[in-house]
């Protein structure tokens, strides 16, 4: 675990300054959910009333099921295609937040899991992609401003040494796929995904220091299994890999 003294230590923890607010609309705040699948629409049916929701997903189809969705249940939607393992899109995203007005509150929902996609693609999405949003939008983030993002329990299912978490919490963005300890030809995904979500908690323990110099907050919450399409799809190739296993016994 990165140790608060370690924290305060880093001299590169201190904050930017704070945005200038030319070209905001005062006065209108906006929830902005990053991943919409069954966990960010949940998110915008509770916490976007009275808020201009911006949804963001790599998938056209599920962003606009999810904007028709939250529509039809009354909510001032607006749906973006971004790829978060992109910086240039993260980049685009963080300018369009910046002139819808106040940054209210963001949902960091997006993610693979192990039996959805290779350690690479799991690593780009659930670790680099989550680590580009959270710095891209730090420099919009106000008083006030909360980002939730969303690891999982999976992160306490293996210990990983204390310089590990050291690493993986304090490097540059840009250099994370690059650490050694990052593999992303492993063949145990659920591995690089304990991995990512555990690097995700340390990463945003550290970030909290620079938010809270800007008067925001930011955390994340690590829930257990929550019945989405996305576990259903986990659980069934988990069982058959499992039947498969057994029989080759």
């Amino acid at each position: 675990m990165v140790t608060h003294s370690l924290a305060r230590r880093a001299h590169f923890f201190k904050g930017p300054t704070r945005p200038s607010r030319q070209g905001q609309r005062p006065g209108l705040s906006h929830l902005d959910i990053v991943g919409s699948g069954a966990i960010g629409t949940a998110r915008a049916r509770r916490l976007g009333v009275g808020r201009q929701v911006i949804l963001a997903d790599s998938s056209p189809d599920r962003s606009s099921r999810a904007r028709d969705d939250l529509t039809t249940a009354g909510h001032a939607v607006t749906a973006l295609i971004v790829d978060i393992t992109s910086a240039s899109s993260v980049l685009n995203l963080a300018e369009i937040v910046a002139r819808a007005g106040e940054l209210d509150v963001i949902v960091l929902t997006a993610g693979i899991a192990p039996q959805q996609g290779t350690s690479q693609q799991i690593l780009r999405v659930d670790l680099y992609g989550v680590a580009l949003v959270i710095y891209g939008f730090l420099p919009l983030a106000r008083r006030g401003t909360a980002m939730t993002v969303f690891s999982s329990g999976g992160a306490y299912s293996e210990t990983f040494s204390k310089g590990t978490e050291r690493m993986i919490a304090t490097t540059p963005t840009e250099m994370l796929l690059n650490l050694e300890v990052i593999d992303l030809e492993s063949p145990d995904t659920r591995r690089s995904y304990h991995l990512a979500k555990r690097a995700l908690q340390a990463r945003v323990q550290v970030e909290a220091l620079r938010w809270c110099v800007r008067g925001a907050r930011i955390n994340t919450v690590s829930p257990g299994v929550i019945a989405t399409p996305m576990t259903v799809s986990e659980m069934q190739s988990f069982n058959e890999e499992t039947r498969v296993k057994a029989r080759a016994h």
